[in-house]
């Protein structure tokens, strides 16, 4: 593994970077169970019978 020095000036953009990395991998199963739910209720309600 490699050591990452933190200067002061990238430091909190290194931690965003990280941070949005983790966000992402960790909202994107939700965000994709909302969407395939979302998707499924639309396409029901759209093919149903009126």
């Amino acid at each position: 593994m490699t050591l990452i020095r933190f200067s002061r000036t990238n430091s909190f953009r290194e931690a965003f970077n990280i941070g949005a990395i983790v966000a992402a991998i960790l909202v994107e199963p939700f965000a994709a169970v909302f969407v395939t739910r979302y998707y499924i209720l639309i396409y029901d309600s759209a093919a149903a019978p009126a």
